[in-house]
């Protein structure tokens, strides 16, 4: 059963989150929407975008690095820096050549204005040349085996601090014996134990996270008391991939999906005690995601694994085209109405006809909450109707909430009465309020006589 979530995050452009508290000390970078760098302030959430498309990829959650070299923006002459046997990372933008010597040689050639060119290698100790050429533009060398943000400033070794984004939990309705999470992101551009979110106590000793390890597989760990009480593989996530997932909890219950594939589960174990936080894109020790959070929800019961899989079905890629919004239970189905919501009378499926209707009430008024994906502005919904006897009335419709749940209108059609036939279509159309993170689709059913709300309806499709 999916019910709506206590909380609904979704980090875009322009949307305020004020349960958020985000920290960091520095000013930073993204890809604006336009997909040109630009700096941020210290402390204010970088919401990046794909830097082909300008697509939204979600508030981006770093690790603390230093920028080596002391010129970035526009280098003419080469430099020299002390380096050791580890792993670097070199990028710039731009058509021109970067070329390395003394402790690492190799040629670098651009490929792009706007293409970030990358190479990762592990030196020799000692002294390392930078000679750039032509167009190079925001020059970066840094310790660490994939690339960061662009780090700016110029005269010195430049430091962009980590980013810290944390919700306490007692500021929502917040389930301490079981619940679940649904997160979609964008990993890292390389590997490392990356944490994508946890919920803790205040350290690592009461907690529940899921995290990407150094051969991209994700990992659903529970700890209890400084015991360790599950600890499931989801699969792997490749470098920037993006990815969903959703994780369930309760003592003896733990399960996890990931992009829609079969559920991993455990059948032992027990929640933590105690948890006051949840930290997005990082645990409390220094793990970063490395990558970027377009989504997270936290709901306050247990799911199945069914409901599981069906949250993170993917769509069409958000970093480019049009995601389907997936309606649970879109087809009538005798076996499961456990994802609508009753507010009035009931609902069941015609063992004849095979469709939707309101049983034995007068009204019958059902609803589903859905996430919606960035970049739509506009929602439409079709159904398939009917009626027995031409004179039960259907009714549909749209209601929006912002990522803090509170309601920004509806949007309903008229009373209209299906076709004894069965095999009518109707359709309806709403404008996405700006602020928008969550629709619910409504259906009223309004009998006319008879002893059944023969309302019918069939295939909505969003």
């Amino acid at each position: 059963m999916i019910i709506r979530p206590t909380l609904n995050m979704v980090f875009k452009e322009g949307v305020y989150h004020p349960r958020l508290d985000f920290s960091r000390a520095s000013a930073a970078t993204r890809v604006t929407p336009l997909m040109r760098v630009e700096e941020v302030a210290s402390g204010v959430p970088r919401i990046d975008h794909a830097p082909k498309t300008g697509a939204c990829r979600g508030m981006v959650v770093e690790e603390a690095r230093t920028r080596v070299n002391t010129a970035a923006a526009l280098p003419v002459t080469a430099e020299t820096v002390t380096v050791s046997a580890q792993a670097y990372t070199l990028s710039f933008y731009g058509i021109g050549s970067v070329v390395l010597s003394g402790a690492h040689a190799k040629t670098l050639d651009g490929t792009g204005e706007s293409v970030r060119t990358v190479s990762i290698f592990t030196p020799t100790a000692g002294d390392l040349t930078m000679t750039p050429s032509g167009d190079v533009a925001d020059l970066q060398l840094e310790a660490g085996p994939f690339e960061t943000s662009v780090i700016r400033g110029e005269g010195s070794t430049a430091a962009r601090t980590a980013d810290q984004a944390v919700v306490a939990v007692d500021g929502f309705d917040f389930n301490t014996a079981e619940g679940a999470l649904y997160i979609h992101g964008f990993a890292a551009p390389g590997c490392g134990t990356q944490v994508l979110a946890q919920l803790d106590g205040g350290d690592e000793d009461d907690r529940i996270r899921l995290h990407r390890d150094a051969l991209n597989v994700l990992h659903f760990v529970v700890t209890s008391g400084g015991e360790e009480q599950c600890d499931l593989t989801l699969g792997t996530v490749a470098d920037a991939a993006e990815f969903k997932a959703a994780l369930s909890w309760m003592d003896g219950d733990f399960r996890a999906a990931l992009n829609g594939t079969a559920v991993s589960a455990a059948t032992s174990g027990t929640v933590p005690d105690g948890v006051t936080t949840l930290r997005i894109g990082a645990d409390g020790v220094g793990n970063h995601a490395g990558g970027s959070i377009k989504h997270l929800q936290i709901f306050p019961c247990a799911h199945e694994d069914a409901d599981l899989q069906v949250l993170t079905l993917p769509g069409e890629s958000s970093s480019g085209g049009r995601e389907e919004i997936v309606v649970p239970g879109a087809v009538a189905d005798a076996e499961d109405l456990s994802m609508w919501t009753i507010d009035a009378g009931g609902l069941g499926v015609h063992v004849t006809y095979a469709m939707y209707y309101g049983l034995a009430n007068a009204v019958s008024s059902v609803r589903q909450n859905l996430d919606l994906p960035s970049g739509k502005n506009s929602l439409r919904m079709v159904v398939s109707t009917g009626s027995y006897n031409g004179n039960d009335d259907l009714q549909m419709g749209f209601a929006f909430y912002d990522s803090g749940d509170a309601s920004l209108g509806a949007s309903l059609s008229e009373y209209e009465t299906g076709p004894t036939s069965r095999d009518g279509v109707r359709s309806w159309s709403a404008v996405i309020p700006d602020t928008a993170a969550t629709v619910d689709i409504l259906i009223n059913m309004r009998r006319g006589d008879g002893s059944n709300n023969d309302a019918y309806l069939n295939n909505i499709r969003l």
